[in-house]
Formats: structure tokens, C-alpha cells, sequence
């Protein structure tokens, strides 16, 4: 019996043994997803030059900052840490695009080279320079009233959701949800502008919702409503987002990398009396404009895009501050054009304090 007894002990002792083993190995599998993303990434491609490819041995005898460029680890990476063991870890963070889709394309559309300077796409028969870079009116500082409105002739814009780079033919790129159109946008800066000591409306009615022909009689209505009631408005932001597409009808977006930041590039759109509107001071518009502009690409190199002259007024004649502010298009993400938005009210504020 005794015999026995210890025969059984030593199979338990077995069985234990094989089992912590069993684990340990499991262990191991289940955390190289988590060891591949702490360790460095010159790391990862020492092992890989190692483990899988022969061409990379010489890694092992010498350092040269040849070989620890990320061209030539990157493509051992996923090998040395995963493919080892039959787990592709990178494919976690992949997103999955759906059939039937159109990407979408980012491009830079500052236009700017060098040191930033003022540039004009000029749709008008007007000749106009470069204008000084001094507000064409003064502020009042420290004022208790409102002194900016935001509105929203088409409020209904919207953008993609963040991490999205696509969209389909079936996308009207229209929204009434105020946290992914550009009533979210406006509202950053308004929120910004307060912060700074600007008293600043944010009219979050939607002016195209009920009919989009009459999107700009709509606002044209409650802008002259606003400025009855607050004199004191010297300034107002119709905010917008564009619509940018190539040749053969594919939607891009305004982008660039400020501070580590996608940003969706911004555009200032200025209205004058061409196509027939009493509007004989629009040149003072283009000059507070223009203002915004060149300090915009000053601070943040590549936030604006090319300021744009237009024939009709888009009721700017009714304020001597009005313009719109295109921000992003339809194909940046909501996240992009908040970000723009944040860095424009910034400028603005700078440019209100000086």
C-alpha cells in the first residue's frame, strides 16, 4: 500500500509539473503582443536580425545608424515577436475598411513656401495688393458685451468620424447632430474665445436645416436680429466646413501636422459687391481677413489656406467683422476640425489683444 502511495505522489508530482509548464508556455504566447509594443523599437529589429534574417546578422557585431533605421527594422519587427509564434500583433490597431468604399486623400493646400507670406485666390474682378497687416478697426477691450457671433448658415455640415478615411457614394456628408457637424466646431471657438475674456455668441441654429435655398436669407434675418439687440458685436464668424474634390470627383481633405496634431487646414472667405450687393466697405472685411490670415501662418506655418475673394457678399455688408471660415472639409474627421478651430481662436484672440 505504501508502494502504491508513492507511485501516486510522483504521478501527481508529474502531471503538476507538465501543467505549470503547460501554463508557463501559454503565458508566454498570450504576452508577446504586450512585450512586442514596450520594448524599443531598435530593439525589436536587433532580435529580428538575429532570430529570421541572415542579411541582418551583422547587426549582432556592430552598431551603425544604417541598421537602426526604421526602413530597415520595421519589416523584422512583426516577424521576430509574432510570426514566430503565428500572431500578427499589428493587425489589432488595422482598421477594417468595408468593400465598396472610396479612401479618402490628404493633401497640404497651404500653398505657402518658405516664410509664411499673405496669398489670395482671387475669384473678382478687383485688383487688390497685399494689405497691411493692421486691424481695420479697433476692439474694445475688457467689454462685459458681446463683442464676437458665431453662426451657421449651413449648419448641417458635417465631417467623418474620428478614425475614418473613407466614405461612400451613398454619403450626403449632412448631419443635424450638433457633436459631428460644424455647430461642434463653432462651438470650440466660442468656448475659446470666452475663456480668453471675448464675450462671444454662439448661435447654434442650424439655418439650413428647414431649406437649404434659404439657408442664407435665414441668417442674414437673425444676424441683423443679433446686432439690434448687441450693438456691441463688432465681429462675425459664419462657420462653415468645404467640400474639396480631384478631377475625377474623389474628396480630399485640407490637412496639416502642427505640433504633432493632425489639423484640417482652414480657409477665410471674404464677399465684396461684384455680383450686385450694397456692400461698399467689403474691403474693410478683406483687410480684418487678411489680418487673421497672415498671423494664422505665422504662429501655426500651413493652418490657412489661401484667403478667397468672392463676387456675391454672403451677407458680410451687414458688419464690418464678417467673413466665413471654412474649416476642413467633408472628408477631415470631426477631430481635425476642432483642432483647427482651436488654433483659430487663438490667433483671433491674439490678434483682438494687440
Amino acid at each position: 500500500m505504501l508502494r502504491i502511495r508513492k507511485k501516486q505522489k510522483q504521478i501527481l508530482l508529474r502531471v503538476g509539473c507538465c501543467l505549470l509548464c503547460a501554463a508557463a508556455i501559454i503565458s508566454a504566447v498570450l504576452s508577446v503582443p504586450v512585450i512586442a509594443r514596450v520594448i524599443p523599437d531598435n530593439v525589436c529589429g536587433l532580435i529580428a536580425a538575429g532570430v529570421m534574417k541572415s542579411e541582418y546578422k551583422q547587426l549582432l557585431s556592430g552598431f551603425t545608424d544604417r541598421y537602426v533605421r526604421p526602413e530597415y527594422y520595421a519589416e523584422c519587427v512583426p516577424v521576430s515577436l509574432s510570426a514566430v509564434l503565428g500572431y500578427d500583433y499589428e493587425e489589432e490597431t488595422q482598421p477594417v475598411i468595408p468593400e465598396g468604399v472610396e479612401l479618402v486623400t490628404a493633401r497640404d493646400l497651404c500653398g505657402y513656401t518658405g516664410e509664411a507670406k499673405f496669398l489670395l485666390s482671387n475669384q473678382t474682378k478687383f485688383t487688390v495688393g497685399t494689405p497691411e497687416e493692421v486691424l481695420p478697426f479697433n476692439f474694445p477691450k475688457d467689454s462685459n458685451e458681446p463683442v464676437v457671433l458665431i453662426i451657421h448658415t449651413h449648419g448641417t455640415e458635417s465631417y467623418l468620424p474620428e478614425g475614418i478615411n473613407y466614405y461612400t457614394e451613398n454619403d450626403t456628408f449632412r448631419s443635424t447632430n450638433t457633436d459631428e457637424n460644424v455647430v461642434s466646431v463653432g462651438k470650440v471657438i466660442a468656448d475659446e474665445l470666452n475663456k480668453a475674456g471675448i464675450v462671444t455668441i454662439h448661435d447654434t441654429v442650424m439655418y439650413d436645416e428647414a431649406s437649404y435655398n434659404s439657408a442664407y436669407t435665414n441668417s442674414r434675418n437673425a444676424v441683423k436680429k443679433w446686432l439690434a439687440a448687441y450693438p456691441s458685436i463688432k465681429c462675425v464668424i459664419d462657420v462653415h466646413r468645404d467640400a474639396i474634390v480631384t478631377a475625377d470627383g474623389k474628396n480630399i481633405k485640407p490637412l496639416v501636422n502642427i505640433d504633432g496634431t493632425d489639423t484640417a487646414q482652414l480657409m477665410l472667405v471674404v464677399g465684396t459687391d461684384e455680383a450686385g450687393a450694397e456692400h461698399p466697405d467689403w474691403y474693410v472685411n478683406f483687410s480684418f481677413a487678411a489680418c487673421l490670415q497672415q498671423k494664422a501662418n505665422r504662429n501655426y506655418f500651413g493652418l490657412m489656406r489661401p484667403l478667397n475673394l468672392r463676387r456675391a457678399s454672403f451677407n458680410q455688408q451687414l458688419c464690418q467683422g464678417f467673413f466665413l471660415l471654412e474649416v476642413g472639409s467633408c472628408a477631415n474627421t470631426i477631430t481635425e476640425a476642432r483642432a483647427a478651430a482651436s488654433l483659430f481662436a487663438k490667433v483671433f484672440a491674439d490678434t483682438y489683444y494687440e
